[in-house]
């Protein structure tokens, strides 16, 4: 089971289980960053490289805090070339719209994404997908 330090919000295992879903990619989802040029050879691989809170308002004047907490999950995919990207970021998109991690999340959407690096035998890519959840403190 991944570990995150504190408190975790977003069930990043079963983010984890829905992208090992995709063919070739089982046991190939990393917490944590590349090392630069790692697994050329074992490609495809996703890295969860990034999960951030944007905390919200308090949306009561009054009473216990009730927040609105949005999350953004960034993916880093590494494959051989431009091809399998295309395709595995499309794999990627397909199990992870719409997908709620638990009951309390919002909806997953599309962030925002963007090549990190490229040449004949590598690329890397960068993907967020966002989604949101409630905290509401005990009365």
């Amino acid at each position: 089971m991944a570990q995150i330090p504190g408190e975790q919000t977003v069930n990043i295992d079963a983010v984890i289980q829905r992208l090992e879903t995709i063919p070739g990619l089982s046991g190939k989802i990393i917490l944590g960053h590349p090392t630069f040029m790692e697994s050329i050879e074992g490609s495809p691989y996703v890295w969860i490289t990034g999960i951030v809170e944007l905390p919200g308002d308090n949306q009561r004047l009054n009473g216990p805090v009730r927040q609105r907490v949005e999350v953004r999950i960034d993916l880093t995919i590494g494959t051989r070339n431009n091809a399998a990207m295309a395709a595995l970021r499309s794999d990627i998109q397909s199990v992870l719209l719409n997908f709620q991690s638990e009951p309390k999340d919002d909806p997953m959407t599309k962030g925002r994404g963007q090549m990190e690096f490229m040449d004949p035998a590598w690329t890397v890519w960068l993907d967020s997908y966002l989604t949101a959840y409630q905290v509401d403190a005990l009365a």
